[in-house]
């Protein structure tokens, strides 16, 4: 347990890695012949200590020579603190090849990281940790400038790919349309979010969770607006669940009001592609459209579409081929859309 003089400082490890993962997905382990070879989100070490050395644990030669694969990485021992030096072993997790993001000096006192169990982030646990001076037990060095926190205070334990590829259009007078490609991860569905300013107050829009990838606004804002769509995932850890929420895709549109139909893309996904990409577009009903691929010379690569609309969403596929069957070379290419005498373009990317 670390224990020491009557304290217990290795319990910053155990007592807050329990909540966040079970008492039976916490070890005692060798700490870089570890971390070599498997990858913990958290590790924690403590011995005996000097500006470059962690008895029982690594020198700060070990983190610069190997690349301990863990993102939280607190450490404890005597002169850790000192900052006169350079050579430092607190510091030396983030300055090592591997993936540590995280450090802070911590068993004196003790830190409280339960939280982040639950979604917050590591700045919430270390300013709670510093402010701690009745809500949890208050131990040795509480209250103290030495409670400091090294890394991003905005990192959480559990990360959701966010969704991607958002395009807005105005299909129709009162209505503004989302369409955005999914999350990597099995995410339980979406959020919409919606302000006049990207420095303004996001506002959700949707009463429930979205399960599809589409959305339509039946009552966008007058001129400008900001649409952010994020991924909802139920989270379940040794403490219990919660919803998370991923990062935010982001697209602006100006909505104009007594605009019955215009022509446009709603999405092409995926994009950046290898072997296809599937294009929806719209466009008012019973009108000729032309949808043809172009390089970003003007060189016209191929026709996909040459015919009269029938209704106003459409869906077609370009397997990356020119007219003549060939595989077009990886680069940017551009779609456009002629709709009457209307047109539209799309940006692509073929990666090979």
């Amino acid at each position: 347990m670390g224990e020491a003089f009557g304290l217990a400082f290795a319990a910053v490890g155990w007592r807050n890695f329990t909540a966040m993962f079970g008492h039976g997905n916490v070890h005692a382990l060798n700490y870089f012949a570890t971390l070599g070879q498997e990858s913990y989100l958290w590790s924690y070490g403590c011995g005996g200590g000097s500006y470059t050395i962690c008895a029982g644990v690594g020198t700060t030669d070990d983190f610069a020579n190997n690349s301990p694969q863990t993102i939280f990485s607190p450490l404890y021992g005597s002169y850790f603190g000192d900052w006169d030096n350079s050579d430092n072993i607190l510091r030396a997790p983030l300055a090592s090849a591997g993936w540590p993001l995280v450090c802070f000096w911590a068993g004196c006192p003790t830190w409280h990281l339960h939280h982040m169990a639950l979604g917050h982030t590591i700045g919430y646990s270390t300013r709670l940790t510093q402010n701690n001076d009745h809500e949890y037990t208050v131990s040795d060095g509480g209250r103290q400038v030495r409670i400091a926190l090294m890394g991003d205070p905005t990192l959480t334990m559990h990360v959701v790919r966010p969704p991607s590829n958002l395009a807005l259009s105005q299909p129709s007078a009162g209505r503004v349309r989302l369409d955005w490609s999914p999350s990597g991860d099995a995410v339980g569905g979406y959020h919409v979010y919606r302000a006049s300013g990207i420095r303004d107050v996001f506002d959700r829009v949707n009463a429930s969770a979205v399960t599809d990838t589409s959305f339509v606004d039946p009552a966008p804002l007058a001129g400008s607006n900001v649409y952010m769509v994020r991924a909802l995932k139920l989270e379940t850890c040794a403490s219990g669940s919660y919803y998370n929420l991923s990062g935010g895709v982001v697209d602006s549109l100006v909505f104009e009001t007594g605009v019955p139909e215009e022509i446009g893309f709603a999405s092409c996904f995926p994009n950046p592609f290898a072997n296809g990409t599937s294009i929806r577009y719209h466009g008012p009903a019973d009108a000729p459209v032309r949808l043809r691929i172009f390089t970003v010379a003007g060189r016209e690569v191929t026709t996909l579409v040459d015919e009269r609309l029938t209704s106003d969403w459409y869906t077609t596929t370009w397997d990356g081929r020119d007219d003549a069957g060939r595989g077009v070379a990886s680069g940017v290419y551009f779609c456009l859309l002629e709709v009457g005498g209307e047109s539209a373009t799309r940006r692509m990317v073929v990666l090979r």
